[in-house]
């Protein structure tokens, strides 16, 4: 009995998309809500031909509710346009792409940079900085433009040991030792310098204090 009902619950309610219910555009009129009729002696109304109904279904009914489904798939799709605009990605510039695969909350968000030198209908070919292209092409929504001038605007190093910090404006600076640099070229960087969150929260660990002021993407780290 829960089948039935339910069944019939979805063919009374009233559909957005032409405002009708399902079963009045299936037989023409409006259907019995479970009222009690036990005692009506005869039906109300003038009764309506087979043919008068089925005239009425074809002229107003069906036109009607092709109108109001055009219109209201319409309306919806001016507002996922308007939501998800195209972005054209310029050939030869750099973008970071989007890890599906992230499986902790410190991993790395984003994967690169990537170079674009092409564009397969809307899906973009990357190569790395080795040249090697990627095994796939990108979509716009898996791609993070992070420059358009192929110096990236600055260089990446690969960060050795976060050695202290310091209060900064914005939070903290952290004093940072290159990998295969000496000590002379440590230098003091901000948490937005640096690509992989975990190397500043494996800091704090190692100091049994709280995580403080950790940048959103990650891999490695930027000096200017």
């Amino acid at each position: 009995m829960t089948v039935p009902f339910v069944q019939f619950a979805m063919n009374t309610k009233i559909a957005a998309i032409h405002e009708s219910t399902p079963f009045s555009v299936l037989f023409g009129r409006g259907a019995n809500l479970l009222a009690d009729s036990s005692s009506v002696s005869e039906t109300p109304g003038t009764p309506v031909s087979v043919e008068a109904r089925v005239q009425f279904m074809q002229e107003s009914l069906f036109p009607g509710i092709a109108d109001l489904a055009r219109a209201a798939q319409d309306a919806m799709k001016s507002s996922f346009d308007s939501a998800h605009m195209q972005i054209d990605i310029p050939i030869d510039s750099y973008v970071m792409v989007r890890d599906h695969a992230r499986r902790k909350k410190l991993d790395p968000r984003f994967e690169g940079p990537f170079k674009v030198i092409g564009k397969s209908g809307k899906a973009y070919t990357l190569q790395d900085n080795s040249g090697a292209l990627l095994p796939r092409n990108y979509p716009p929504s898996a791609l993070k433009v992070i420059s358009a001038d192929p110096v990236l605007d600055s260089e990446s190093y690969v960060v050795d040991v976060i050695l202290n910090h310091r209060s900064a404006t914005l939070g903290y600076e952290y004093l940072v030792r290159w990998k295969n640099y000496s000590k002379k070229h440590d230098t003091w960087e901000p948490a937005t310098s640096f690509d992989d969150e975990a190397t500043i929260v494996n800091y704090w660990n190692r100091r049994k204090e709280p995580a403080a002021a950790t940048p959103t993407d990650a891999s490695s780290a930027g000096r200017e």
